[in-house]
């Protein structure tokens, strides 16, 4: 799920949304550059520093992360099986054991369960990065950065209806899903095939909410005349001040310096 925007006195939410969509690439390139989960694990906390200096509290973070849990746990298992002694050098073609005793079948190596630490923390990484990036920035400076990339607005507002909706349908579910434990469901009870069932009364009124919520959100536009001028008014132009041209320097020797280590040491494969 996507964090909605929290407004709060720090400097990520002073900036323009130029140099903290800058940041959020920079971070992304970063990321890509180094193999080893040491370093990926670095930038995770790099980045879930950036989600503390936006002040992002607790609250919002853990309906983030949470989900993605098993997913971060399963996606180590997996390369570990999927990726074999063959394509590892060194210690990380060592064999920790076979799935199937007994045989040379699904053999659990170092090195894909390095290798799958490595893109469970890019996860991990790219998820709070856009939670900094989501919380400290509105709506419509989003508008706004999109407008001055020359991007269709009919391609602006769909994804700035996506980021305002996202959130907004989550709560949603989470009321339904409150109501319908007060009304005796059992939504956490039962196998796979049971919690799909259970859910039923879950998505049904969720899917009637979503219904009303287009036909408002379409009311809406055509009350505001929606389409009727090429050119769309705002109440504010996003502009670079001083701070924003000393993150976009600092944000450029950053990626320099990324660049450099990854030269120099390569990217700490296996």
């Amino acid at each position: 799920m996507l964090a909605d925007y929290q407004p709060a006195d720090t400097l990520p939410h002073r900036l323009d949304p130029r140099p903290k969509l800058l940041a959020f690439a920079v971070g992304v390139v970063a990321f890509f550059l180094f193999a080893h989960p040491l370093a990926n694990l670095v930038l995770v906390v790099i980045a879930f520093g950036l989600c503390a200096w936006a002040k992002v509290s607790h609250r919002r973070l853990l309906p983030v992360v949470v989900p993605l849990l098993p997913l971060l746990v399963l996606i180590p298992v997996l390369s570990a099986v999927s990726y074999g002694p063959a394509r590892f050098d060194g210690s990380a073609a060592r064999v920790l054991f076979h799935l199937v005793p007994g045989t040379d079948h699904l053999p659990f190596t170092v090195g894909g369960l390095l290798t799958g630490c490595t893109l469970a923390l890019r996860l991990l990484g790219m998820v709070a990065l856009t939670t900094a990036l989501t919380v400290s920035t509105p709506i419509d400076g989003i508008v706004q950065l999109m407008r001055k990339a020359r991007l269709p607005y009919p391609l602006t507002f769909l994804v700035v209806t996506a980021l305002r909706f996202v959130p907004t349908m989550h709560r949603r579910a989470e009321q339904v899903q409150d109501a319908q434990r007060a009304r005796g469901a059992r939504l956490e009870r039962g196998g796979m095939l049971g919690r799909v069932r259970a859910f039923v009364p879950v998505m049904v009124p969720l899917l009637a909410e979503s219904l009303r919520m287009a036909d408002n959100l379409a009311a809406a536009m055509l009350n505001r005349g929606y389409g009727a001028s090429r050119k769309v008014a705002s109440l504010y132009e996003i502009r670079m001040r001083a701070r924003d041209w000393v993150a976009v320097a600092a944000l450029t020797v950053v990626l320099g310096a990324v660049v450099a280590l990854r030269i120099r040491w390569g990217s700490w494969g296996f």
